[in-house]
C-alpha cells in the first residue's frame, strides 16, 4: 500500500480527479432537510415555476463521492480548510456536471497540502458552485492528537 506522501507526489496541478453530473430531486432536498433539520419554506415550496431551490450545501455534499472519494482513499488526508462560493441558486429538475481538479500543492512547516477544486455548472455551461478544499496529507511527519 502506497503512503499518503506518494500518492499526493504523483498529483499535479490542473490534474482531474474526478467527475459528476447529477440532477437535482425533490427527493434529494427532502432527505437533505431531514438531515440537517432545515425544513425552510425556501426549500421546501416550489416557485412558479414548479420547481424547488436546493440547500446550498446539497450539491456538493452530493457530488463528494464521485469528485473527490477515490483519491482521498488512496491518500489518508484530514480536511485543513474548505470554501465554498455559490453563484446562483441549485434547482431541481436541473442537470449540473462538475469535474474535481487538483489546484495547488504546498508544504508548510513540514507538512503537505494539497488543494482540490470543483466548478459547478449548469446546463446552460453557467458556473453557479465553486468548491474549494485544502487536505492535510497524513504522513509519517504528521501526528494527531485528541
Amino acid at each position: 500500500m502506497r503512503t499518503g506522501r506518494e500518492v499526493a507526489d504523483t498529483l499535479r496541478s490542473g490534474d482531474v480527479v474526478g467527475e459528476v453530473a447529477v440532477t437535482i430531486t425533490d427527493a434529494m432536498i427532502d432527505a437533505y432537510a431531514a438531515a440537517v433539520g432545515d425544513f425552510d419554506p425556501l426549500f421546501m415550496e416550489k416557485d412558479s415555476s414548479g420547481r424547488r431551490t436546493a440547500h446550498p450545501e446539497l450539491l456538493p455534499k452530493i457530488a463528494m463521492e464521485s469528485l473527490w472519494t477515490p483519491t482521498f482513499e488512496r491518500m489518508p488526508n484530514i480536511r485543513a480548510k474548505q470554501a465554498y462560493t455559490y453563484l446562483k441558486p441549485v434547482r431541481t429538475g436541473r442537470m449540473y456536471r462538475a469535474v474535481g481538479r487538483v489546484a495547488d500543492k504546498y508544504e508548510k512547516r513540514g507538512r503537505l497540502f494539497v488543494v482540490f477544486e470543483a466548478v459547478f455548472k449548469d446546463e446552460k455551461g453557467e458556473e453557479v458552485l465553486r468548491d474549494r478544499r485544502t487536505q492535510l496529507v497524513l504522513t509519517e511527519a504528521v501526528t494527531l492528537r485528541g
